[in-house]
This record gives C-alpha cells, structure tokens and sequence, in this order.
C-alpha cells in the first residue's frame, strides 16, 4: 500500500511505501526548496491521482492548480495565474482541495 502526502511546510509531495522508513518525493524539491517555477510548489495542499499515477496538486501559496505526471522533475500549470490571488475567472485565491471524478477526468477545485 502506498501513502501520499502533501508536505506543506517542506513545498513537496512525498510517496510513502507502508512499512518503509522513508518518503520519496514525486513533486516539488526534495530539499524542501519553495519557488513558483515549473519545478517548485509553495505549500501544496490537496492532492488528487490519476491511475498512472500522475498528480494534480492544489499549489495552494503560489495561488494555481498544477498538473505533475508521474516521474516527471516538473509541472504544468492547469489554472490560476501562478503569484497572482484575484476573483476573476482566470484566477485563483489560495485553492486548497481537489477531488478527480476518475470516469470523467473533470477536477474540481476548492478555491
């Protein structure tokens, strides 16, 4: 079994194996390092997984939705503006949690 984990004060999402005594890090720095680039998160809140284990994370400080596939050493930004809070159609404010319908692929963002 496995366990996720969004490491919010460390900026990256850890893979936990049960029974193991270390994490490894699938998104974001492994050395806990912040940013707003591709390559960074900043406070990643919820976290949703595909069934090829690809994530979708709520990159809650840098005010985005990012889209990380599986092994890859960065992200895309799905929504928001990345740095930029706002009410807009186009924006996001701190979003938080996510939920992915897995027959449909629609994710939905609490923002």
């Amino acid at each position: 079994t496995t366990l996720y984990i969004s490491d919010q004060n460390n900026h990256r999402i850890q893979k936990w194996i049960i029974g193991s005594s270390n994490g490894t890090t699938v998104a974001g720095q492994a050395n806990g390092e912040a940013g707003s680039t591709a390559r960074h998160l900043r406070r990643p809140g919820g976290i949703a997984i595909d069934n090829q284990e690809n994530f979708y994370i709520a990159d809650i400080n840098n005010h985005r939705v990012q889209y990380w596939p599986n092994g890859a050493s960065e992200g895309r930004t799905l929504a928001g503006i990345t740095g930029v809070s706002g009410s807009e159609l186009n924006s996001l404010n701190s979003p938080f949690g996510l939920a992915r319908n897995p027959r449909t692929g629609t994710l939905y963002v609490a923002d």
